[in-house]
């Protein structure tokens, strides 16, 4: 149950940051006062990579699967950008669709490496 609440609630936490008013942003105080040299773009695409990445490792975690956690993390993500498409104050793209599918990957890469390192994400033996 606990593995449920914790899933409903990151991927409750990335469609409000994904769908909510552009205006409102939680990466523009770092764009404007901590790292003024990277524009906001920049920060969004490593949020987007950071959190992608981060959520199939996750899913990987308390699924055990890791195919099960990129599926999921392709549809979720594919599906938040297909969303802003229509809300008026956001705008899906495709660049945002490729740095995500691009994120999943590097997930899906990290559970790889981890679980070579002895790491096991999966289980016993990263299966």
């Amino acid at each position: 149950m606990a593995r449920l609440l914790l899933v409903g609630g990151v991927l409750v936490v990335t469609a409000f940051l994904a769908l909510a008013p552009g205006t409102y942003s939680p990466l523009a105080p770092l764009a404007d006062d901590w790292v003024p040299a990277l524009d906001h773009r920049h920060l969004v695409v490593a949020a987007h990579l950071l959190g992608y990445a981060g959520l199939v490792v996750l899913l990987t975690w308390l699924t055990r699967r890791l195919a099960l956690a990129v599926a999921a993390v392709l549809i979720f993500s594919s599906a938040l950008e297909l969303i802003q498409v229509w809300l008026p104050w956001r705008e899906g793209s495709w660049e945002d669709l490729a740095v995500n599918l691009l994120a999943v990957a590097l997930g899906a890469l990290l559970v790889w490496v981890a679980e070579r390192g002895g790491l096991a994400l999966r289980g016993r033996g990263g299966r």
